[in-house]
């Protein structure tokens, strides 16, 4: 560094004289972890993403059921009345189902909107039921601080 770099380092600037911003900062409350994402990406693939958490309410099961209700999915190791399994890949700590035709099920199931992002995440999740007929009913209703 020369001497001239080092003098201008040492010049104060005036804060006075700078204008402040006028945007307000907003945050979104990410102080709740969620609990399933839906990817739905052209370009980097279709998935269901499953929070640690949830799987650890689950028992940490290797395969998992899906069934719908009018506005929440019900995802557990044993739901009555459902035969049809998901296999589960892990992603870092969570983890994922793999099948576009699930996400798209989901998407017009639910009526999700995926212009300008790739994925949405639900956060409300309630708990039912002992061992492996434990099943998570999680939400998707979104509220506004989720949006």
């Amino acid at each position: 560094m020369n001497q001239v770099d080092v003098e201008k380092q040492e010049e104060q600037v005036n804060l006075a004289d700078f204008i402040p911003s006028n945007c307000k900062g907003i945050s979104k409350d990410t102080s709740t972890a969620g609990v399933l994402t839906i990817v739905n990406s052209k370009r980097n693939g279709k998935r269901v993403v499953l929070s640690k958490e949830l799987m650890a309410e689950l028992n940490e099961p290797e395969e998992v059921q899906i069934s719908y209700g009018s506005d929440a999915i019900a995802i557990g190791a044993d739901i009555p009345s459902n035969d049809n399994f998901f296999t589960l890949k892990t992603q870092k700590a969570k983890s994922v189902i793999y099948s576009s035709e699930l996400v798209n099920e989901i998407t017009v199931l639910y009526d999700l909107k995926f212009e300008g992002n790739v994925s949405q995440t639900f956060y409300q999740v309630q708990y039912q039921g002992e061992g492996t007929s434990r099943v998570a009913i999680i939400s998707m209703i979104k509220t506004n601080e989720e949006m």
